[in-house]
């Protein structure tokens, strides 16, 4: 135990507050404002950049360039070390003078509008005296500037302390030797994206690339039309994710794809890639991410993909894969989401889902049918249930009413005829996107409320009249059923506040009497879809409110007398058909300049369109 006399404690007291003293008057001289450099570079890239949107309008002469939008400073010396103005709806020129700030660490500019580049002249000059001491930015992102074009990524080399480089979607096609420019100058690069960037240039048969420390590789999207790249499988021992997703690659996956023992995550999809699924693919004991799908692979599911104990996400399709999918992939336990579509067939059971404790996403887009206990309960809470082109019905399976969590759930061209129509609809309205089109299901809808974002119950045996819907539906795809009776009760409805329907399809109905004069409550709605049904009388007025729409089409129904509408009012209508009613009457003359197509035929028109 330490002790201390009365007088002592005093002394302590008196340094404390001398110390603290000190610290506050020494503090109050320690606030810098930034660097005069800095700011001079930063009002000269202002000075290009046009900001329609005034978010940039802290930046001003009279404030501390630390305090702009976006603009982050070192605490001790007032340098800007990161700019960070992504997604700030910028357009002009981005002025290169950037780099000149002496200690930026941190550039992103993504998600904007710039549609030029600017060198500053020693920026120019060192592409000709090379030099290593430009700039020490280890992270820049350019993406998603989707007009900039740059024709030459050789100023790149001047930044030797880059770690991190991102210019996806800006248009690199003159850009041919961006492979040498990348590998010979940034030998350090942890991280390089250029998907979307219009490249065509794989050098496919190039031995060695010098990216000694890329761990991330993302050039998806591309124009490469080549087999996989001999150099990629040279690549840095330390890669983890590589992502060449649709680009026209052909050929076969090459068992040298083993040499990169570290890799997490693989994405191929949307290739032209052929032969068998490589069985060796288990052996990358670290992936966590195969997602292989639209590709052109034949023979059989591999049981060895069961292996894959680390496995996240896996993804397999292909129209010439065959047979069944093996129940090893029951024991991946750590799976997230499983997409396998394709060609496969075979009947998949409990055992293909036993320890998928953590998978949220089930997509099984293939002819697959089910030998599952109807009291089966699964080990795992989905978000997402797809089960498009399986062998689901007759009857809606009952271990779907077990997921709590559901936002999605496609049962499309699955077979179904029968559903359990008390238990169905609640369960349903909690979910946000249903698809059950194309499949023979017959059930009345009178008295459903539908409560879902996005409603398609296409091509069905649907009877009765129109259901109500919520003010949360914004889809709704009643087309090819046999709904009846009036729409009035369904459009002239008072919702309890205002709806966000946006596309209504009830063609290929069997709906009859009139179309109402109550669109006043249906301003949102865009695309309008009431054609092939039995309805009489005239276009109301009221039609005249939708000045969204852009698609209408009432062909085929008994409509009659003078057309009447001013469609010239509706200025985003791009299509309407009007073909196969008995209107008469002058042909519409006053038209909206964004009109494209308009249908008249088989009516008793007169006259020749405006």
């Amino acid at each position: 135990m330490v002790c201390f006399t009365i007088s002592q404690f005093f002394v302590l007291l008196l340094l404390l507050f001398a110390m603290t003293l000190h610290k506050g008057i020494c503090g109050a001289n320690t606030k810098l404002s930034c660097n005069g450099k800095d700011r001079s570079a930063l009002l000269l890239f202002k000075h290009g950049v046009k900001d329609g949107s005034h978010k940039l309008s802290s930046w001003s002469n009279g404030e501390d360039c630390c305090a702009w939008k976006g603009v982050q400073c070192d605490n001790m010396t007032g340098r800007v070390t990161r700019l960070d103005l992504n997604q700030q709806y910028l357009e002009g020129e981005i002025n290169l003078s950037l780099l000149q700030i002496e200690f930026l660490t941190y550039l992103d500019l993504s998600l904007n509008g710039f549609t030029g580049l600017t060198l500053p002249p020693i920026l120019n000059q060192s592409l000709v005296t090379p030099s290593n001491n430009l700039s020490n930015l280890v992270y820049l992102d350019l993406s998603f500037n989707e007009d900039l074009h740059l024709d030459n990524l050789q100023w790149l080399s001047q930044l030797s302390s880059l770690k991190c480089l991102n210019l996806s979607e800006i248009n690199l096609e003159n850009e041919t030797n961006w492979l040498q420019t990348m590998a010979m100058m940034h030998p350090s690069l942890l991280e390089l994206r250029l998907a979307s960037c219009h490249l065509v240039d794989m050098s496919p048969l190039v031995k060695f690339v010098n990216f000694t420390s890329l761990v991330t590789l993302d050039l998806s999207g591309n124009y490469f039309d080549s087999e996989l790249p001999y150099w990629l499988f040279n690549i840095s021992s330390d890669i983890s994710h590589i992502d060449l997703s649709f680009n026209n690659l052909q050929g076969q996956v090459p068992k040298s794809l083993l040499n990169l023992r570290n890799l997490k995550s693989l994405r191929l999809v949307n290739n032209e890639l052929i032969g068998p699924i490589p069985a060796w693919l288990g052996e990358h004991e670290h992936l966590q991410t195969l997602a292989l799908s639209e590709n052109l692979f034949n023979g059989s599911f591999p049981s060895s993909l069961g292996n894959l104990s680390s496995l996240i996400e896996l993804a397999v399709s292909s129209n010439f894969l065959s047979g069944n999918v093996t129940s090893t992939i029951g024991q991946l336990f750590n799976l997230r989401a499983l997409f396998i579509g394709g060609s496969l067939s075979g009947v998949l059971s409990v055992k293909h889902f036993s320890k998928l404790f953590n998978l949220e996403s089930l997509v099984l887009n293939s002819a697959f049918s089910f030998d599952i206990d109807p009291q089966w309960i699964p080990p795992f809470q989905l978000h997402e249930i797809s089960l498009r082109n399986t062998n689901l019905g007759p009857t809606f399976p009952q271990w779907i009413y077990t997921q709590r969590t559901l936002e999605v759930l496609d049962t499309s061209y699955s077979g179904l005829s029968s559903i359990d129509a008390d238990k169905f609809w609640s369960f349903v309205a909690k979910i946000r996107v249903i698809n059950l089109s194309f499949n023979a299901i017959r059930a009345d809808l009178s008295n459903v409320t539908l409560n879902s974002e996005n409603v398609i119950l296409a091509c069905n045996n649907f009877t009765g009249s129109l259901p109500r819907i919520s003010t949360n539906v914004f889809f709704l795809n009643l087309a090819n059923n046999s709904l009846s009776g009036p729409i009035s009760p369904f459009l002239c409805h008072k919702l309890s506040r205002e709806n966000t329907l946006g596309y209504l399809d009830v063609s290929y109905n069997f709906f009859t009497g009139v179309i109402p004069n109550c669109w006043e409550n249906w301003r949102g709605l865009t695309f309008l879809y009431i054609d092939n049904n039995k309805l009489g009388g005239e276009i109301p007025p009221s039609i005249g409110l939708l000045d969204e729409i852009i698609e209408m089409d009432f062909h085929k129904n008994n409509l009659s007398g003078k057309f009447s509408l001013d469609l010239s009012n509706l200025k985003s209508l791009v299509f309407i058909n009007l073909g196969e009613n008995n209107f008469s009457g002058v042909v519409p003359k006053k038209m909206p300049e964004s009109m494209q197509v308009m249908i008249l035929r088989s009516n008793k028109f007169s006259g020749k369109p405006g």
